[in-house]
């Protein structure tokens, strides 16, 4: 399917060339106007779902007006809304692109239309959205969008203040970890804390770089403003933007999702010491606590200098135990 929808997102601009290269300046401007449209009602719609749930679509969806494409986007919404599986939306919203032999700017909103809904259902950010369907439009047109859209919010419409976006990620930067002492995660929490407050700048890009930006944001919920900060400070400021509106967005998650992100991160960071990409002051001490919480991704040629650490953290894993049992 992919290699389907690449040849017919070349043809499609192809046919655009060839619109433009002919002169026809009231169907240039028909179909500019076409796709602008489309990019910004896949917004529309994205923030609306971030917002109240994809069943707030329903009621958008049934008003759209059954002209210049927008009976394709009101159907696959309804799909959405009532739960159908995604693979199964792109296979019906395919079907009928090809049923409907559609070409030049319908076709090309058409797969604006498919690839917007797919990333709305998967609750993708509104800007990573965006990216992605101005990536299907001609260099000329998506440069056009963004001149007539960047400095306006993408998440409200209204125009942007001054530092608006930075102000977000900020207010992420103080606190102390929620995670407290005899709680579910505590003891990976604090390690995790140890890790980002301790190791250099260039040792969390890369740490950054393997990690899924999903799981950053949950286990970002169980950490401190200054761990926090130093995760935000080696993102791109656009990244680090992204993740504070996910952190807004998503609200309290449960403590179960947090461990299960921390844990993913944390094998990550195992792998990275042992493959001395990253390097960490207490290597040993890393790498004897993951053997504990169960992650087999020690070197094995390194096991022998790991058990004095391995006996200290077990100690130190037993008391915590130990403390935890005594508060219940």
């Amino acid at each position: 399917m992919r290699d389907i929808f690449y040849s017919e997102l070349r043809d499609r601009n192809d046919e655009i060339r060839k619109i433009e290269a002919s002169g026809d300046t009231d169907k240039i401007k028909q179909g500019t106007e076409l796709l602008n449209k489309a990019v910004e009602i896949i917004i529309k719609f994205c923030n609306m779902a971030r917002k109240g749930g994809l069943l707030v679509l329903e009621e958008t969806a049934c008003e759209l007006e059954d002209k210049n494409g927008n009976n394709y986007l009101k159907a696959m919404i309804m799909l959405i809304v009532d739960g159908t599986e995604p693979q199964l939306v792109e296979e019906i919203s395919a079907a009928r692109y090809f049923s409907n032999g559609l070409n030049g700017y319908e076709g090309l909103q058409y797969l604006v239309f498919l690839v917007g809904s797919l990333a709305i259902q998967a609750g993708e950010n509104p800007r990573v959205i965006e990216e992605k369907v101005l990536a299907l439009l001609p260099e000329h047109i998506s440069s056009e969008y963004r001149k007539n859209h960047d400095e306006y919010s993408i998440e409200t419409g209204e125009k942007r203040k001054p530092e608006q976006d930075m102000s977000v990620v900020k207010k992420h930067c103080t606190g102390e970890s929620p995670v407290k002492f005899g709680e579910d995660g505590y003891f990976l929490a604090s390690v995790m804390e140890y890790i980002f407050t301790s190791i250099d700048d260039r040792s969390i890009q890369r740490i950054l770089r393997d990690v899924d930006n999903c799981d950053l944001t949950i286990a970002m919920k169980g950490l401190s403003g200054k761990s926090r900060e130093r995760i935000f400070n080696n993102l791109s400021e656009r990244l680090a933007v992204m993740i504070a509106e996910d952190l807004d967005h998503i609200g309290p998650v449960r403590v179960k999702d947090v461990i299960e992100s921390t844990y993913k991160i944390f094998s990550i960071i195992i792998k990275l010491i042992n493959s001395s990409e990253i390097i960490s002051p207490d290597e040993k001490i890393l790498n004897g606590f993951a053997k504990i919480i169960g992650i087999e991704q020690v070197d094995i040629t390194r096991r022998k200098e790991l058990n004095e650490a391995e006996n200290e953290l077990q100690i130190l894993l037993d008391v915590y135990k130990m403390q935890k049992n005594k508060m219940i």
